[in-house]
């Protein structure tokens, strides 16, 4: 549990000097902003410090306006309790914590009743249709910014809002409504159709086929840009993650996984805990082992240092740990099966990069051909997991992807499954001409490994 560090005030209404206690940190971008969990006169409040020293004051402003723009156009949102200047005149917004009410986000992940997704998400469309009808247009449009406390949807996040006197026309509505449906993971499984005509209902619109057509189109576009945007905010400090330092290390884990944990602490006993685990391989590039942390079963990888020279290289190319966290962010996001990434750290010495450590957590299967020699398994089943390793392939090619060292240790057979495991020597493509000769490499694999079942 993080200490309570307390922050003074001038409020700019009443002109006071109010103390705020900050029990914990939601989100940190560097330079720009900071956002607390915390208490004002014994209420919960969420207090968003604004630091860049060129910029915190017109975000400040901007925010504070936005509020006030969204309750003077009836739309649920959060209310200032204070605004003002702390001691080192960083620009500080107080907001009323809203009651029992929770990111739609994360309701969405922790929920596997269908009628209740669609239900929450529908309440969200509909939100959102009187936000374009009112003139307001969120550039950071995701179910992240929404809360529901089983009722009422709020709306959050006002600074990347824009507000206008009129409606949002139909192309910028049609946009709006690509940027949504792209932030909806396939695995939450919702009934689009269903939500464009909640949406085009409150509105007043009429809904036909090729305006699906036409936003699925656009959603597929949004939802490859979402995927970069999302990879930036894995590596610091928000709602789903944890950016820690201490000494010559520093590394990002899931909230979920470390929150609470001493980062020193860790990082002193993780070699030792890796060597006492079970060792699943061994040799001068890294160590594996799976080891038990925090409650939960996890394979950690620890990247060897080899010299000089290969930390210099691996120090302008970034680390291989590093590496491997965003392709599994990367894959999770494009639905592509892949053991949860749940944190990755670094050390340097000197600036260069020595040592990084790589945390996923594990998987309980078999590699692919170990399953398909089982005589026990029936024959359909085998050709429907060799038919689903195919799609998962197909579906790398499709977002020019390739995984370098494609073997049969590589795919795991989880709950009858296929799961792409072991990230480090995966690639993204720009160049068409790069990427097939990576994807001839890779059928070649799979065709001189017997990868794929046949009869």
């Amino acid at each position: 549990m993080q200490n309570i560090q307390q922050m003074t005030i001038r409020d700019t209404t009443s002109g006071k000097s109010i103390t705020l206690d900050c029990t914990r940190i939601l989100r940190r971008i560097k330079g720009r902003r900071t956002v607390y969990e915390g208490l004002f006169d014994g209420k919960p409040v969420i207090i968003k410090c604004f630091n860049s020293a060129l910029y915190g004051r017109h975000h400040f402003k901007k925010e504070i306006r936005g509020f006030k723009e969204l309750t003077l156009r009836n739309i649920k949102t959060a209310q200032i309790a204070a605004a003002g200047q702390n001691e080192r005149k960083d620009h500080v917004v107080v907001l009323e914590k809203i009651e029992n009410a929770v990111d739609v986000f994360s309701l969405l992940e922790s929920t596997d009743d269908r009628a209740t997704t669609q239900s929450i998400l529908h309440a969200v469309f509909i939100c959102v249709a009187h936000m374009h009808a009112a003139g307001v247009l969120q550039r950071d449009l995701h179910t992240g910014n929404f809360l529901w406390n089983g009722e009422t949807i709020y709306v959050l996040d006002p600074a990347e809002m824009t507000f206008s006197k009129n409606p949002l026309d139909e192309t910028t509505s049609y946009q709006q409504l690509a940027i949504l449906l792209a932030s909806l993971s396939e695995s939450f499984w919702v009934n689009r159709s269903e939500l464009l005509e909640a949406y085009f209902e409150t509105r007043g619109w009429q809904l036909i086929s090729s305006m699906i057509e036409m936003i699925e189109k656009l959603m597929e576009k949004q939802r490859l840009k979402r995927i970069r945007h999302t990879l930036r905010k894995t590596l610091r400090t928000s709602k789903r993650y944890i950016q820690e330092k201490h000494g010559s290390y520093k590394g990002v884990f899931a909230r979920d996984f470390f929150s609470g944990q001493n980062f020193s602490a860790f990082i002193s006993a993780i070699d030792k805990q890796m060597e006492d685990g079970q060792v699943l391989k061994r040799g001068n590039t890294c160590l594996v082992s799976r080891i038990q942390l925090n409650g939960r079963d996890v394979v950690v990888k620890r990247y060897n240092h080899k010299g000089l020279w290969h930390s210099l290289r691996h120090t302008l190319k970034s680390s291989r740990a590093k590496k491997c966290w965003l392709f599994g962010h990367r894959l999770s996001e494009l639905e592509i099966a892949t053991a949860k990434p749940l944190g990755f750290f670094e050390q340097r010495k000197f600036g260069l990069l020595w040592q990084s450590y790589s945390l996923n957590e594990f998987i309980d299967g078999q590699n692919i051909r170990d399953y398909f020699k089982q005589s026990d398994t029936p024959q359909n089943l085998k050709e429907e997991i060799s038919q689903a390793t195919q799609t998962m392939l197909d579906n790398l090619a499709h977002f020019k992807m390739t995984h370098g060292d494609l073997k049969p240790s590589n795919i795991l057979i989880h709950q009858d499954n296929p799961v792409l495991i072991d990230l480090d020597s995966m690639k993204h493509h720009g160049c068409q001409y790069m990427r097939r000769l990576y994807q001839q490499k890779m059928n070649d694999n799979i065709n001189e490994r017997n990868i794929l079942w046949k009869k």
